[in-house]
């Protein structure tokens, strides 16, 4: 009795054991389809979603394959994870042009860039600054955080609205907050792959001031178009309020004020368009 001849083979990745590869044979056909499904399922109870499909071997894919591959693909994403493909292959290129869903797939040259992808993925940037409490300086805060965000897929709108937040929040501590000329401004930035938290610390704003600020935030009003309305003077925090998944201001870890914001990447409900 010949052995089960499997279509598909789950190795680890070779240089990241913690990533499952599903190697693909070289023809996958609907037969293929029970197979695949046991393997996802199996991906899905160990909770891993970080997969990758090499398909450097296959030159037929059936469309009912892809259509699984599809909708793991989702389930992965909706974790935080992904279903990369790498070493596609010409026949296999053209059939996911023809599903027209070659937009929807990451695709990589080889299993080794699509481990890379997700290596990178994964890695937190943090910066720390500290500047003179100066409005002359603000410019270069914001686009340097925008920059590091946008190199982590914070892109269009979304990097847009960081620009923002970056902006009022420094205005806010030099004009409210730390006004002597020797006053310093502490920023930290942490970014992943999922959000941007950021928190900004000037050393001169009173308890006091800090209060005013909340007020502030709550004056926020929504239109009947579910734009925000609010007045012209002081209307820093609470655009950024509007802009940020969190706004938190903080007063009792010294003198000074502390704002710390957090932002997602790609809110679904947006209740507010700059």
């Amino acid at each position: 009795m010949n052995p089960t001849k499997h279509i598909i083979e789950v190795v680890p990745a070779p240089t990241n054991p913690d990533i499952p590869v599903l190697t693909f044979g070289e023809r996958v056909n609907v037969e293929a389809l029970s197979e695949l499904n046991a393997i996802i399922a199996d991906l899905v109870a160990q909770k891993k979603f970080q997969v990758i499909a090499d398909l450097t071997q296959t030159n037929h894919i059936d469309g009912s394959v892809l259509g699984v591959l599809m909708g793991f693909r989702g389930q992965a994403v909706a974790a935080k994870g992904n279903l990369i493909l790498a070493g596609v292959t010409p026949a296999v290129e053209k059939a996911l042009h023809v599903m027209g869903v070659h937009k929807l797939f990451d695709i990589y040259p080889a299993v080794y860039n699509a481990v890379q992808q997700f290596e990178e993925a994964a890695r937190v940037e943090t910066i720390t600054l500290a500047f003179p409490s100066s409005l002359d300086f603000v410019p270069c805060v914001r686009d340097f955080i925008s920059n590091i965000a946008s190199m982590r897929g914070f892109e269009g709108k979304e990097a847009y609205r960081i620009q923002t937040i970056v902006d009022e929040i420094c205005n806010n501590a030099i004009e409210h907050g730390s006004k002597e000329s020797d006053s310093v401004i502490n920023v930290r930035c942490t970014i992943d792959n999922d959000k941007m938290d950021l928190v900004v610390e000037d050393k001169g704003a009173s308890k006091d001031s800090a209060e005013g600020l909340r007020r502030a935030v709550a004056k926020v009003q929504f239109t009947e178009q579910g734009k925000v309305s609010v007045e012209k003077r002081g209307r820093g925090l609470p655009i950024v309020a509007m802009l940020a998944d969190m706004l938190e201001i903080d007063t009792r870890s010294g003198p000074g004020t502390k704002i710390h914001i957090v932002k997602f990447k790609k809110q679904e409900n947006e209740y507010f368009t700059l």
